[in-house]
């Protein structure tokens, strides 16, 4: 029993196509709602609250639609498409919307133009404004207006060119105050901006639901755990890929806190609509939900079948499982709460009052939050102690796990107290290798972890990998010492030349050239 990985990888384009959209979603609206409309922080946090609230009635209802939907295409497929077209050409639309909010701060929307800028300070000089931060100041008490026309975006400093602070701090808010000022007006545009979020947010809420239970439907019970590390994995590459474009476009500089969104929405939109297409034409829902069903019964395995989920469906929950139910629920809506407030304001955040480019650390912190990297090299600080790496690993990662790293280290009979720089060569290799397997990852990317140790020292590792590594994940071991993985090998991926070669199952490789896989190995190698 073994998990077919290229039909999950097409199964998790459904959630590519997700995490693409949330992505773009929660790092730009709260950017034009504050800098084109002018809206406080606490406002547009409320606005961008409206995905939860409505998630809560809508992804229950769509759920339990779909659980009950029959077509040739089978259950979920048909939310996905619809949701997806909708939400794409929604998208869209909120950049026309943008781009009208825009026309109407064309006195002042250019950079860094001292007629732009002369016209901020007439209108706001007098007025009691916030800088980022929070501090109060009055824009006719700080600067005269000669001052503050002469105010960049930029200024040099230790010859690189980086965001000046007065800009951020005073430019910005009464910039942010002229917008609101044109959107009390004129409040028809910031209407029907929020009646197209609204369309958008349902428009997703079709299919988040559906597409959740889409693998299960077509994966059986006990792949579903790997299979999941799968599809959020697809889901964390397309956030990245958003997350890219974002720096592509600039959308995380201050200068451009006033850009047209039409480009990048139209990239992102095209993005979702050719992950949608590659859905289409790959996923065949019905006849895999058919084939996994005969598997399992071939198998022994129990599984529901649609009638009985539906039968099931239909039964009164107990008093105690209502009770389970509602706290679970409750812990679900929490955590959303939690992570949405942090990650639609982040871009505000960062760019306002960290200086950074909200894209890159974002990346950053997906590629950490996800993968357990161990490289080749050695790389961590030899003056440490083993003991203040463990602890340096917990406070940089939420999944590490520290009890599990001590018990490992004192298997191998290493003291916490120890310099690193005091240990043999293969000691900080397995140091190294605790650290990293330590983690609750959905990626461990170990480069030549078995390579220059002896082969007691290999053993030991290659058990350390498999007994620890977390069972919703996929492991990647890079390395030419093909003999000793061969045995916890899945699947190969022989490179050569900079490109990959042969791509296989082992036993598939084993079955068509009649030999081992170290032993094919040498064939295609030999010099």
């Amino acid at each position: 029993m073994k998990l077919n990985y290229k039909r999950t990888v097409f199964v998790g384009f459904a959630f590519f196509l997700i995490c693409s959209f949330w992505q773009a979603y929660d790092n730009t609206i709260p950017l034009i709602l504050t800098n084109k409309f002018g809206m406080s922080q606490a406002w547009s946090g409320v606005i961008m609250a409206l995905d939860n609230v409505l998630a809560l009635f809508m992804l229950p209802l769509f759920g339990a639609i779909s659980d009950k939907h029959h077509s040739k295409w089978g259950r979920r497929t048909p939310f996905i498409v619809v949701g997806t077209l909708v939400a794409a050409v929604m998208l869209i639309a909120l950049s026309f919307v943008d781009n009208a909010q825009l026309k109407h701060l064309s006195d002042v929307s250019a950079i860094d133009d001292p007629a732009a800028l002369e016209q901020i300070y007439d209108r706001q000089a007098d007025e009691t404004l916030l800088t980022p931060g929070g501090d109060k100041f009055v824009l006719s008490q700080k600067f005269t207006q000669e001052e503050f026309c002469q105010i960049r975006s930029q200024v040099e400093q230790n010859g690189s060119t980086v965001t000046n602070p007065d800009y951020t701090n005073y430019v910005v808010p009464a910039r942010q105050a002229c917008a609101w000022d044109a959107t009390a007006k004129s409040p028809v545009t910031l209407v029907f901006f929020i009646v197209l979020l609204l369309i958008v947010l349902v428009s997703m809420a079709v299919f988040r639901s559906p597409a959740v239970a889409l693998m299960p439907d077509v994966t059986l019970k006990p792949l579903r755990s790997k299979a999941n590390a799968v599809i959020n994995l697809m889901g964390s590459a397309g956030g990245i890929l958003v997350l890219a474009l974002g720096m592509v476009f600039a959308t995380s500089a201050v200068r451009n806190s006033l850009m047209s969104y039409t480009g990048y929405f139209a990239v992102i939109a095209a993005i979702m609509l050719s992950a949608l297409v590659i859905f289409m034409l790959t996923v065949r829902e019905k006849e895999w939900a058919y084939e996994m069903q005969q598997q399992a019964v071939a198998l022994g395995i129990e599984e529901e079948t649609q009638e009985q989920e539906e039968a099931e469906g239909g039964r009164k929950l107990s008093v105690d499982e209502v009770r389970s139910l509602i706290f679970l629920l409750l812990s679900i809506v929490l955590w959303f709460f939690g992570y949405n407030a942090v990650t639609s304001k982040y871009s505000v955040y960062a760019s306002n009052i960290l200086h950074k480019d909200y894209n890159l650390t974002l990346i950053i912190a997906q590629a950490a939050a996800i993968v357990s990297y161990l490289p080749d090299a050695a790389w961590l600080p030899d003056w440490m102690r083993v003991e203040q790496l463990v602890e340096m690993f917990r406070d940089f990662y939420a999944d590490f796990d520290p009890a599990k790293a001590n018990e490992m280290l004192e298997k191998l009979e290493l003291s916490p107290k120890a310099p690193l720089k005091s240990l043999s060569k293969g000691n900080k290799e397995k140091v190294q290798l605790i650290l990293a397997m330590s983690r609750n990852a959905r990626l461990y990317l170990l480069d030549e972890p078995i390579g220059g140790v002896d082969p007691a020292a290999r053993d030991y590792i290659l058990n350390t990998i498999l007994t620890n590594y977390s069972r919703d994940a996929s492991v990647i071991i890079s390395t030419h010492l093909i003999e000793d993985v061969e045995p916890v090998l899945d699947e190969a991926v022989f490179l050569k030349n900079g490109r990959i070669f042969a791509h296989r199952s082992v036993d598939e490789l084993r079955e068509t050239e009649g030999m081992s896989v170290d032993a094919y190995f040498r064939e295609v190698f030999k010099c």
